[in-house]
């Protein structure tokens, strides 16, 4: 049945019929043209909730998630520092090694 000829049918339980009739597709705007409009302020609040809901639960993980984020930028900035250290280091001695090798041995 093409969508939009039968606007007026009544609401059905057998939604995986509905589904495989049409394919799992729905257009949103028609969706909400059936809602009683207390259904859909109902459908709106019970929404709105649940996400202030998920909102305050994922705040704290988020909070931590950005702290380490931070520390670990930290980090690797000071680990960046100390490789460049070593490196100045290395070249600088390089032409002492064989010096520093014949007098440890």
């Amino acid at each position: 049945m093409p969508k939009g000829k039968n606007k007026s049918r009544q609401p059905t339980d057998n939604t995986a019929t509905e589904l495989a009739q049409h394919g799992g597709e729905h257009d949103e705007d028609e969706e909400e043209a059936e809602l009683e409009p207390g259904l859909a302020k109902a459908l709106d609040l019970m929404t709105n909730k649940l996400m202030m809901a998920i909102n305050d639960k994922l705040e704290p993980l988020a909070k931590t998630v950005l702290s380490h984020t931070t520390e670990l930028k930290r980090a690797n900035d000071r680990l960046d520092e100390a490789e460049a250290r070593v490196l100045q280091l290395e070249t600088a001695n390089e032409p002492h090694a064989e010096r520093i090798v014949a007098y440890s041995s």
